[in-house]
């Protein structure tokens, strides 16, 4: 069943890259927070002009925004693995918090697509996707094409690790065994994940 999650995340829209909450540079560019393959996600986003929280970025009004997941930069259309449209940014998901004048934006993300789960299958116990934050201006205006952001996310795939908790033999339960030189042996043997141990113990009696 999907799970529905908040994440809280920052971006530096002068270098167009993720940060925190104090202005400082992620490592590698990605998003701290794993979201997981199925989970409905609304993803809020404070903007500030560069890496500082003293100044926000104020959009302009007018524009479409677009949030997209894809494999590798300049993916096409058919190739997105997610894709959040205008109409999925929506000011009542954050009520008294949304606004263009003050850099606070969020977006549905719906990471239950055909696209991202036929992409992760069950092989990949996690993947990381290259994202894009982008505001496309109004026709009628004069106002050009913004990169937001273009950043990494690392999305988890709970399947994969669930294939293989279910791949997990069950114990063998203890063999008991006896001979006529009343000899008992008993041995026992159990697997977990990578690892396998044996014991044995035998006692005689005369």
């Amino acid at each position: 069943m999907p799970t529905r999650k908040i994440i809280d995340a920052y971006v530096a829209v002068g270098p167009a890259k993720w940060t925190d909450a104090f202005g400082s540079v992620l490592k590698s560019n990605i998003l701290p927070q794993q979201p997981v393959r199925g989970d409905q996600v609304l993803l809020r986003l404070t903007l500030y002009t560069n890496y500082q929280t003293t100044t926000a970025y104020a959009l302009p009004t007018g524009g479409m925004l677009e949030f997209v997941i894809a494999r590798v930069y300049g993916a096409g259309t058919n190739d997105l693995k997610v894709y959040s449209s205008d109409a999925l940014f929506r000011p009542t998901d954050w009520k008294g918090v949304y606004s263009f004048t003050n850099g606070k934006i969020c977006c549905r993300l719906d990471l239950d697509t055909d696209g991202l789960v036929d992409d992760l299958g069950t092989t990949e116990d996690s993947a990381l996707y290259y994202c894009e934050l982008v505001l496309t201006p109004a026709p009628t205006s004069a106002g050009k094409h913004v990169t937001l952001l273009q950043g990494g996310i690392r999305v988890r795939n709970d399947l994969y690790r669930a294939g293989i908790t279910q791949a997990i033999p069950a114990p063998s339960p203890p063999a008991l065994e006896s001979s006529s030189s009343q000899t008992e042996s008993v041995s026992s043997s159990s697997s977990t994940v990578g690892r396998s141990t044996t014991s044995s113990a035998s006692s005689s009696s005369t």
